[in-house]
């Protein structure tokens, strides 16, 4: 996976072509489907990750709640919301 990273960051993105540098440079016998597959979990773990709750998040929840009449009624109004946002 290393040699597929710096192959990767000299710009390479094919996979055959990744599959014969890592041959030459470093003599690895890779196929090109796994060079895709790391590819593809390089992106995956590139990814950022979900916010978690904060501070400054749940102090603006809370605000939220009380500003609509309580957690039911934020509940209700979120899922209304929600299905506005899917038409």
């Amino acid at each position: 996976m290393a040699a597929i990273k710096q192959l990767l960051a000299k710009g390479l993105s094919n996979p055959t072509e990744i599959a014969a540098q890592a041959r030459e440079q470093f003599g690895l016998d890779v196929q090109p489907g796994y060079v895709s597959t790391v590819k593809t979990y390089l992106k995956t773990k590139a990814k950022p990750a979900k916010k978690t709750a904060q501070p400054d998040n749940l102090d603006a929840a809370v605000a939220f709640c009380e500003g609509v009449g309580g957690v039911d009624a934020a509940k209700t109004l979120l899922e209304k919301i929600e299905r506005i946002r899917k038409l």
